[in-house]
């Protein structure tokens, strides 16, 4: 379960990463840096998963 989650992940960073640059080369920065905050946010989720992952294999 945690893989697929891992996965969803990754794909939402790269899809907000993607988006993030869009908005700034549209000369929208507001929407840039709200796309940019949420694209962080997924990256902590990822490395939050990968963490708790890591934990169970140590038990």
């Amino acid at each position: 379960m945690l893989t697929l989650r891992i996965w969803l992940a990754a794909a939402t960073a790269a899809t907000l990463v993607t988006a993030a640059g869009f908005a700034f080369s549209w000369g929208l920065p507001f929407f840039g840096v709200v796309l940019a905050v949420l694209a962080v946010f997924a990256l902590v989720d990822i490395t939050w998963v990968l963490r708790r992952r890591g934990d169970h294999r140590n038990r």
